[in-house]
């Protein structure tokens, strides 16, 4: 069987990961990340994992079409739960919302002690989730964007230290890591970001929600405020 071909958020997501580490893909669908890491010879071992049925039997058909069956094990459960100790050194968690991955965390608190290392990609409720990660010791190793079909994803690589760090609001905002980046793809994310923001900050303005407004104003005047020391200043 061929190797199997990744879009560009899973893909980066592949690039990231270390050679020879053993992976747990948490919410796997297809196992089209287990199967591209296992024949690219990234991953020796990968336990795709699914929490309902459907989902669970589409990636275990996968892996056998794809004749994986040795080195990726599919399992049904919710979250960490299905890992044991020493079997990964690396658990992804792609695709979700940020407040499921939160969840994910929260409801896993004993296997954060036996895996450590996490490559995450929330679809939405970034902010949430950074937030939460910083103030539960995680420490953000990297933050890359990628643009697939017109839409802008973010992946983090964290580690869980158990030590406190100091962070600010831009660090949730924007991110630790990210908010030192200058690569184009970070200047066109950060534009569309703003961009999006001033519209919902218009549309707020006839509402009524005061909360709103200022929450969405602050995130805006922050945006401008990295976008403009990262893009415009070092243009002069």
């Amino acid at each position: 069987m061929k190797n199997i071909i990744l879009k560009e958020r899973l893909r980066k997501i592949a690039e990231i990961i270390p050679l020879n580490t053993k992976v747990a893909d948490i919410g796997a669908d297809h196992a089209y990340l287990p199967i591209f890491l296992v024949k690219n010879n990234i991953s020796p071992y990968v336990i795709a994992v699914e929490a309902k049925w459907g989902p669970y039997k589409r990636a275990l058909n996968n892996v056998q079409k794809y004749e994986c069956e040795e080195k990726i094990e599919v399992r049904l459960g919710r979250g960490l739960e299905p890992i044991l100790p020493g079997e990964i050194d690396l658990a992804v968690i792609a695709g979700m919302g940020g407040e499921t991955i939160k969840e994910i965390l929260m409801e896993s608190k004993v296997k954060l002690e036996i895996i450590q290392s996490f490559i995450l990609q929330p679809m939405k409720n970034l902010c949430k989730l950074r937030k939460y990660l910083l103030e539960n010791y995680f420490e953000f190793k990297d933050e890359v964007v990628v643009k697939e079909e017109e839409k802008f994803y973010e992946i983090w690589k964290v580690e869980k230290k158990g030590k406190s760090k100091s962070f600010d609001d831009i660090d949730i905002i924007v991110g630790p890591i990210l908010k030192n980046k200058r690569e184009e793809i970070i200047k066109e994310y950060l534009k569309f970001r703003i961009d999006k923001l001033e519209e919902n900050y218009r549309l707020s303005i006839k509402g009524q929600n005061k909360l709103k407004q200022e929450e969405t104003l602050k995130k805006l005047k922050i945006l401008m405020e990295v976008y403009a020391d990262a893009f415009l200043c070092n243009n002069n």
